[in-house]
Formats: C-alpha cells, structure tokens, sequence
C-alpha cells in the first residue's frame, strides 16, 4: 500500500499534478526555455511542479538525441520495450520542430527591422523605427507607472550636461501640470533665471506653457 501512494506521488510529481501535459503547454514550455526563462516561472504559469516541467522539458528536446544512441547500441537485435519507452512521440518531435522554426523566424524579422537612429531632438524624430509608436505624455511625474519610470530614467540618460543630468530627478517632482517657474526657483533656493535656465535645458522633453495670474 505503501509503495503504492509513494509511486503515484512520484507520478504526480513528474506529470504536474497527475494531468497529462496539453498541446500548448509543451509549445510553451519549449518556447520560453529557448528564451531562458526560469522553470520556477513556467511551472507558475503552467499550474505544474517545476521537476514536472523539467523532466518533460528534457524528454522533448534530448529525445531524439537519446532515440539515435539507444538505436545504436541495440544495432541488429530486436526493439526492445526499454527502447519504446525513451524513443518521443512523433507528436512531440513536430511540437519541437515548429517551436524552433518560430523562434528562427522571429530572429530572421529582427534582423530585417530598421536600425534606430540617434538624434539630438527626440521629439522630432522621424526614422522609421519610430513609425508605429505613439507619443506618450506623462501627466505627473510624481505618480507614474513602471513603464514611465523607465520612460524618465531614459530620459536623464540622454542630457549630456552632468549639472542638468543631476537636476533632473530633483525638477521631475515638480511636473504635474501644476507649478509655476516661480515656485520651483523659490521650493529649490534658485534664481529664477537659473531654474529657468535648467526647464530651457530639458525642454526637449516638457511642455511647457504660460499663464497668467
């Protein structure tokens, strides 16, 4: 009895919870190795054990390589049933091959894309690299998300002058739309010639506007 539930946890464990492994789901698990994501991510998505997604991993892309050695050590003698078991379904072998044919048509599109061009007015970029990406404002610089995190940081690494490089993590906390030159030359202890001097230097990157009081 005992055997018995230790070899149907072990099954379980190799199978993700005693469910066969679907179509998509080895599609999957051979894609995104190919791209070295890690097995404690793909096993989190396919709702399996990562030894599950390890095991089945290895069986579909060293099967074959393990079918041919098997088939020449057994050269001349009948299949034996050790041989079944390690040759891979042809159904896996396709599943395979269709994975690595998408990922060399995909390298083959990256290669054919345009090569993005530096400029030293961003805003008014026209490459071609640049044609299917919409422009983006950031309405508080205070409350952005991840990606417009990332958006800001780019941003800073792209001013050339160090002291405006350096203000620029300081300035961004006053980009809500909200405050007015003034205001920041006064919060910062700046003449107002000199913050104003420092927005000039990143305008490429702000909209600014006049008011009135």
């Amino acid at each position: 009895m005992q055997q018995t539930h230790a070899s149907r946890n072990k099954k379980n464990a190799m199978t993700g919870g005693g469910r066969a492994w679907r179509e998509d789901e080895a599609t999957y698990l051979l894609r995104t190795r190919l791209q070295k994501m890690p097995y404690k991510h793909i096993a989190a998505h396919l709702n399996k054990t990562e030894l599950a997604c390890r095991l089945h991993y290895h069986q579909l892309s060293h099967g074959s390589s393990r079918r041919k050695r098997t088939a020449s050590t057994s050269s001349g003698s009948d299949q034996s049933p050790v041989m079944t078991a390690l040759t891979p379904s042809p159904h896996h072998e396709r599943i395979a091959q269709r994975v690595t044919r998408e990922a060399a048509d995909k390298a083959a599109a990256h290669i054919l894309k345009v090569a993005p061009e530096a400029t030293a007015h961003p805003s008014t970029n026209r490459s071609l690299h640049l044609a299917g990406i919409a422009p983006h404002i950031i309405l508080d610089a205070k409350k952005t998300t991840g990606l417009e995190s990332r958006y800001l940081a780019a941003i800073a690494s792209r001013l050339r002058d160090d002291n405006v490089r350096q203000a620029w993590g300081i300035m961004c906390r006053y980009f809500d739309g909200h405050c007015a030159l003034e205001r920041i030359a006064l919060q910062e202890e700046m003449k107002r010639k000199e913050a104003w001097n420092l927005l000039t230097a990143m305008s490429e990157y702000l909209i600014l506007a006049p008011y009135e009081n």
